[in-house]
């Protein structure tokens, strides 16, 4: 139940939250794994930082990412033209390292050693090392456009749109 002080934003967020952590119920061995979706500039990015807050206020620890530190290089994202979007759907980013270095480590039988990211956009190189080590009660949230594609929601819990 929200406080009657409580905007309509901290209202929803909280419910989210409450939804995020059913989930998360659900898994003891490994990080409850959540994808939140969207159209460009629709907020994603937002929402996960705002949940993420939310989530940390009520004691839980939670691992933020973004599919945008997983695309490919530019000569791969732009091979079909860089506004092509064939090539956008196809390669703009490289969902098998997502799923290598994030999802799977943080998933069941998941080693819990993972990366946030493996290419930096803007100098459009790889990144190395950056491995971390998760706690298995920990909450994932991962936002980014296509996150919903076949080769990543089958590595989530739940996605938000």
């Amino acid at each position: 139940m929200t406080a009657r002080s409580e905007t309509p934003r901290a209202a929803v967020l909280a419910l989210l939250a409450d939804a995020v952590l059913e989930r998360s119920a659900e898994h003891k061995t490994h990080p409850a794994r959540i994808g939140i979706d969207g159209p460009d500039g629709s907020g994603k990015t937002t929402l996960r930082r705002e949940l993420a807050e939310v989530l940390r206020g009520r004691g839980f620890d939670v691992i933020e990412a973004t599919l945008d530190d997983f695309h490919h290089p530019r000569v791969v994202r732009y091979a079909m033209g860089r506004d092509s979007w064939e090539g956008y759907w196809a390669a703009a980013f490289d969902y098998e390292t997502l799923t290598s270095d994030l999802l799977k480590p943080l998933g069941p039988r998941g080693t819990l050693r993972y990366r946030t990211t493996s290419h930096d956009l803007e100098t459009d190189t790889p990144v190395e090392g950056g491995w971390l080590e998760a706690a298995p009660h920990a909450i994932l949230l991962i936002d980014g456009v296509l996150i919903q594609r076949r080769e990543v929601v089958s590595n989530l819990n739940c996605a938000i749109y």
